[in-house]
């Protein structure tokens, strides 16, 4: 079956979310001459679990422990293949693809050595505990963490010694990986050119490909070094972390709307247009920087995973005064759930129960993040003139699935 059909008068794309435990995948066809009317959207869905595990592990890093979880190339390339091997098995000619999307378990990081080659089949996933020792940032420690775990004997004070080891070598994210296994391109996806991306450091910026911005085209396949799509030209679209994509894709400009990212990790983001406002999220301890596409700010938290065991910590985020920070001062009237573990029922009835019954809850589920993608790179390309175009895409998607 080609997804775009005989008449070409339908784009497709694929999107790819790399979660935590399992891969996401979706393929989306609309409409090519009928922007506006989203009754026709098609999508078929599925989920690809990883074979093994991520492994735990701390590490001593100068008197600081860096405790992170470590997940192997070869399961999450292997989730890859399967996802291309269904569409494929399920009759879908991928060679006609208007465009590809890649996003999902962030921060990570690849080694990759002179000859482009991954020096190990960890990454590094971080589980965000770490503190700034000796003027080195957070995710110095990080990055010399993975070292350490790879062989490397290192400390903070042989960073230098480490960056003229590792030169000519890459650090690459792995959603950005994959980009690179597609089109031969290496970027490293960041929200806006004004952000400092993880891991991106002034001990270590040489060691890191080019930034480009979400959305932007990375290349095309036709100079892929994979050979599942040797001698075609589809493009791809930078997809970057899966906690930023889902809030510029699923956050969709409305400042009424909150999204609550429920995956390995609990990940709270708001759009709050007004500056002075957008500052004042820093008393509940949330994090604020500049919308990417347009004139707002994105206020987000990221907590621990949901789970009775951390219920103290949750509640400590989702206090009464940072309630009636959203609602307040925000207006906030609905709060979006998505994410891998976004229909789980008993958690749903406590996230419920914590925001409280004035707030509307919506479940869009664990392939929002998806559709979200698409949305993205819709607009990126034009098909959607603003970001309104993406609402009413997800509302459409949230209706259908």
């Amino acid at each position: 079956m080609d997804v775009n059909c005989k008449e070409k008068i339908r784009l497709s794309y694929l999107s790819l979310d790399f979660g935590t435990t399992s891969l996401k995948a979706g393929l989306f066809t609309v409409s090519k001459k009928q922007k506006n009317n989203l009754d026709d959207l098609k999508f078929e869905l599925e989920s690809f679990p990883y074979q093994n595990g991520p492994t735990n592990l701390v590490l001593p890093i100068a008197k600081n422990e860096i405790d992170f979880f470590a997940p192997t190339l070869t399961n999450f390339l292997a989730a890859l293949q399967s996802a291309l091997l269904f569409f494929t098995n399920r009759g879908y000619n991928l060679h006609s693809l208007n465009g590809i999307t890649v996003f999902g378990c962030a921060p990570t990081l690849l080694v990759l050595d002179k000859n482009r080659k991954p020096i190990s089949d960890l990454f590094l996933a971080s589980k965000f505990k770490a503190a700034n020792r000796g003027g080195f940032g957070y995710y110095d420690l990080q990055l010399l963490g993975l070292l350490k775990e790879l062989g490397y004997n290192v400390d903070l004070e042989d960073s230098k010694l480490v960056y003229k080891k590792f030169k000519g070598c890459l650090f690459i994210p792995f959603t950005d990986y994959v980009g690179y296994l597609l089109t031969g391109v290496a970027r490293f996806s960041v929200a806006s050119g004004k952000l400092k991306p993880y891991f991106y450091s002034n001990t270590f910026r040489g060691l890191f490909p080019s930034n480009c911005k979400l959305g932007d085209k990375v290349g095309t396949t036709k100079n892929g070094l994979t050979s599942f799509f040797k001698n075609t030209n589809i493009p791809l679209y930078s997809g970057g972390a899966d906690y930023i994509s889902d809030m510029i894709g699923t956050n969709f400009c409305d400042s009424q709307v909150g999204l609550l990212r429920c995956g390995s990790k609990e990940g709270f983001n708001l759009l709050v247009k007004n500056r002075a406002k957008a500052l004042r999220a820093k008393i509940f301890g949330f994090s604020v920087m500049p919308h990417p596409f347009i004139k707002g700010y994105v206020v987000s938290k990221i907590v621990e995973p949901f789970s009775s065991i951390n219920m103290e910590k949750y509640l400590a985020v989702l206090d009464n005064n940072f309630l009636k920070y959203i609602k307040e001062e925000n207006g906030v009237r609905k709060i979006v759930l998505c994410g891998g573990s976004a229909n789980n029922i008993e958690a749903n009835k406590i996230r419920e129960k914590l925001l409280g019954e004035s707030l509307i809850v919506s479940t869009w589920g664990r392939y929002c993040g998806v559709a979200g993608g698409v949305g993205l790179m819709l607009y990126r390309q034009g098909y959607f003139k603003t970001l309104g175009g993406t609402s009413k895409f997800l509302s459409t998607f949230a209706q259908k699935k």
